[in-house]
């Protein structure tokens, strides 16, 4: 995963709308984070902001990290790939 300056990524990222989403069906479900681990999404996971073709921004648990994820049809948590842009670490 590469990581993207914090105005790089920003920029990419622009638009979408605050989270909206059911989480529900994700919940348990693991993905990888640009802080380098793999995370359980919970209740507690805390999504930025919801941009099309269902790809969310959500802030790690543990680090200063921001991953763009998407969800497919599998309903499994995905990066999104490098072209896409994913993730920054801010400070």
């Amino acid at each position: 995963m590469k990581i993207y300056p914090f105005e790089e990524f920003m920029y990419e990222t622009l638009g979408g709308r605050p989270n909206q989403a059911d989480w529900t069906p994700y919940l348990g479900k693991s993905y990888e984070c640009a802080c380098g681990t793999t995370h359980t999404f919970d209740e507690s996971t805390e999504v930025l902001r919801e941009l099309s073709g269902m790809r969310f921004v959500i802030q790690c648990p543990q680090d200063s990290f921001l991953t763009l994820i998407k969800i497919t049809i599998f309903r499994t948590l995905n990066p999104c790939s490098e072209e896409s842009m994913s993730a920054i670490q801010f400070t």
